[in-house]
């Protein structure tokens, strides 16, 4: 059985309560293990999550993943410490209400450029959101919860109006759309249930408000507020009876009427969405945006439950382990790896102990994924755990998830408890196999602890470092036991797998069956959560489920996999979507990041920001890795700086070649994939910055900005330029004096017209 604690457990539980560690406090853990203070604190600094220095009042973390890097992360986090008049080298303002610092991904991809604040997520945040972000905040301290109406359950009208809860929608705002539904419903004594739902996908509509019926009428709402909400349900719901009125009139009254009702036409979006629904194929998040989450009863009805149910009463353990052989299930955290072979060989092994481990630290800046699947389907993620410790015998089964992701968390924990009162899992459960604690393990913010064998070492109370393969895990992982490790979308997809699994089979084709969920987020008109067949296409993709890139700029590349992944251009996009196809042209599906770029979006300026994050997020035990990723980073660094020469490019060839050849672990082998991709489709973008050039705009040492004859004279540039490097001509085109531009590219970015360019003559 797992230790009752380790020194990482400890260190969480103090940071968790004190809010930092101090020396006294590490001190004090080091005598309880066993170990040196430089021991504890070694293993303390080497994950993101702990302090050493007294935390202010309220935390501010800036989200710098890739997608919000993209949108100016750096830029923001610049401005708040600028507003809340932070000094260098020190991360709280002068009156310890406030610290913000950066964190690696918030796993929000699609509210980009995203900030939280304590538990709070905002987003899209700009600079000049700033500091409206920080008066909404505070004002919300001093709002008292209301003690909401308990609604009664209506049984003979199935009309329920349904909220989705994501951690999207909540942040913009669902919780004060869903308060206000429960008070106006139990005010008007409407019969008509309410209740939260999972991700929708759609996110960038976010807050979502569906209508439904059991006569099979749907009306779908976008970015609805608490008095839309209102306005909906008084237009939508008539009379006694909680009936959807879908009637000619009532359309044409939306068409027809004032502002508020030809809102409600506006802003409904069941129609739009009907065909990028339809192009989608939901399997793992199979109905979740119709039922609620932590509803036990409507996961049974939606036929959940039924893989359990199977594995006990119909099938032996070969039999169940032949289905996932035969469906063709790989791995959905990156590496493609038959599911069906890690299980067998844990199965076969003598050892009597054995465990179940779900990996839920999806740290790829871009990938939100996971995320969604613990909020949304909890227990699909549950059953498939429980598949596998009903297939092992196994002693414990352990969920290890980021704590950057506490709805996440919250919800997992909750579905555990309710499976215990149904007596499915713990010590009470029906089924033998069954009655062994699922525990919860919250990640301390590592992203080589993704890499399965790194997470066994972080378990265990240390730092997080790859262990030499062979052995595997599934022979000898946790304390040297056979463990099964899965990402949180293999676990999820195992229940509907068994219970059906031509449904399955049907999607993709060879090695590569099923479907995939995909984290599309960039510069993309319609970023959120897809899932479809592997084998879709990146055009299907980007363009007709993305609804390609926003008017005014072109679609410049696709950055897919993560730090683990590659840049690609547009003779891509008609690549399938598959392990295999992608490893054919030097990529990688990783978790499922998919990230589009424009053309105001630098190549240098990306592959440098992979590097940095490799570099930063290196566990310093292979060399090639250790110093691999910083000489490439500060190769590139160069380039972007107007100091690059053109061997430095065969020099970053060589480089990433000797990290994908000889580092120990897949994370170090991967790392040069967004160099080594950007420079077999963008070799001409690097010679250009070593020409002195940054054709992108983005890195300012290489960039002028000018504005041409399309301005109208609007002013905005010039009331918004951080230096006044744009003189106030009302009606006149504006001049940008270069002398004193910063090149922060805030006037590219508002200008109504765009009429900012970046000119394309050399910065002398």
């Amino acid at each position: 059985m797992r230790k009752l604690a380790t020194i990482l457990d400890e260190l969480i539980i103090i940071q968790n309560r004190e809010g930092w560690l101090s020396e006294e406090s590490l001190r004090s853990v080091a005598l309880k293990y066993g170990l040196s203070y430089p021991e504890a604190r070694g293993c303390a600094t080497f994950y993101t999550y702990f302090r050493f220095t007294p935390p202010a009042r309220h935390a501010i973390h800036v989200c710098i993943g890739t997608a919000c890097h993209m949108k100016g992360a750096e830029k923001i986090y610049e401005t708040f410490r600028e507003k809340l008049s932070i000094a260098d080298n020190e991360d709280i303002d002068p009156k310890g209400l406030f610290s913000v610092d950066k964190v690696a991904c918030l796993g929000c991809c699609m509210l980009a450029p995203a900030v939280q604040i304590d538990d709070t997520i905002y987003g899209p945040v700009n600079p000049e959101d700033v500091e409206g972000t920080i008066k909404t905040f505070l004002a919300s301290q001093f709002k008292k919860e209301r003690q909401l109406p308990v609604l009664q359950t209506v049984t003979t009208n199935n009309t329920t109006v349904q909220i989705c809860s994501c951690t999207s929608c909540r942040s913009a705002g669902s919780e004060s759309v869903r308060h206000a539904v429960i008070e106006h419903v139990a005010a008007r004594k409407l019969p008509v249930n309410v209740e939260q739902t999972g991700c929708t996908g759609i996110s960038h509509q976010s807050p979502l408000l569906q209508i439904s019926h059991d006569n099979g009428k749907k009306a779908l709402w976008g970015k609805v507020t608490p008095r839309l909400a209102r306005r909906i349900i008084d237009e939508y719901l008539t009379g006694s009876t909680g009936a959807i009125s879908m009637t000619d009139r009532l359309i044409d009254l939306l068409f027809t009427g004032g502002r508020e009702r030809a809102q409600l036409n506006d802003n409904r979006i069941d129609s739009e969405y009907a065909d990028i629904f339809n192009m989608q194929s939901r399997f793992t998040f199979a109905g979740c945006d119709e039922r609620d989450p932590l509803s036990y009863t409507s996961y049974i009805n939606a036929g959940g439950g039924e893989a359990i149910d199977r594995c006990f009463r119909s099938h032996s353990r070969e039999e169940i382990l032949q289905i996932i052989t035969e469906s063709g299930l790989r791995g959905r955290g990156g590496g493609g790896y038959p599911t069906s072979s890690k299980w067998q060989m844990a199965m076969q092994s003598m050892d009597s102990i054995k465990y179940v481990i779900c990996n839920g630290d999806e740290g790829d800046p871009g990938a939100f994924m996971d995320r969604m699947l613990l909020e949304s389907v909890p227990f699909a993620v549950l059953e498939g755990i429980a598949v596998a410790v009903w297939l092992l015998h196994a002693a414990e089964a352990i969920l290890y998830i980021r704590a950057e992701y506490p709805l996440a968390i919250r919800q997992i924990r909750h579905a555990i408890d309710t499976l215990k009162e149904k007596k499915v899992i713990g010590p009470d459960a029906a089924i033998p196999e069954l009655r062994v604690p699922f525990t919860v393990v919250e990640g301390a913010g590592a992203f080589v602890c993704g890499e399965e064998t790194a997470l066994l070492e972080s378990l265990e109370g240390r730092r997080g470092i790859p262990r030499p393969r062979p052995p595997f895990p599934s022979e000898s992982g946790y304390y040297n036991h056979p463990t099964i490790i899965n990402n949180v979308e293999t676990f999820a997809s195992i229940p509907s797998l068994i219970s059906n699994t031509e449904n399955f089979t049907r999607h993709g084709k060879g090695n590569n069956r099923g479907t995939k969920s995909f984290a599309l987020a960039g510069k993309i008109n319609r970023p959120g959560l897809i899932e479809v067949p592997l084998g879709t296409t990146l055009r299907t993709i980007i363009e007709d489920i993305g609804g390609g890139v926003p008017d005014g700029s072109r679609f410049k590349a696709v950055q897919i996999g993560g730090p683990s992944g590659g840049c690609l251009d547009k003779s891509a996009l008609d690549v399938p979507i598959d392990f295999d196809s992608l490893a054919g042209i030097g990529a990688m599906m990783g978790s499922g990041g998919i990230i589009v770029l424009d053309t105001n979006d630098c190549m240098v300026e990306m592959a440098r920001y992979f590097t940095a994050f490799s570099a930063m997020e290196s566990c310093g035990r292979c060399v090639i890795c250790r110093t691999g990723n910083h000489a490439m980073t500060d190769i590139l660094t160069r380039i972007t700086t107007g100091s690059g020469k053109p061997e430095d490019l065969d020099s970053l060839k060589r480089i990433g070649n000797s990290l994908k050849s000889i580092s120990r672990c897949g994370l170090g082998r991967t790392s040069a994939n967004p160099v080594l991709s950007t420079l077999t489709h963008f070799e001409d973008e690097y010679l250009q910055h070593i020409d002195g050039r940054c054709p992108a705009g983005v890195c300012r040492e290489l960039t002028l900005f000018e504005i041409s004859d399309d301005c109208i004279g609007c002013t905005r540039c010039a009331r918004e330029c951080p230096t006044g490097a744009i003189a106030f001509t009302p009606g006149e085109r504006h001049i940008i004096q270069q002398k004193l531009c910063i090149r922060c590219g805030t006037c590219r970015r508002i200008c109504p017209e765009g009429a900012v360019y970046v000119s394309m003559h050399d910065n002398d």
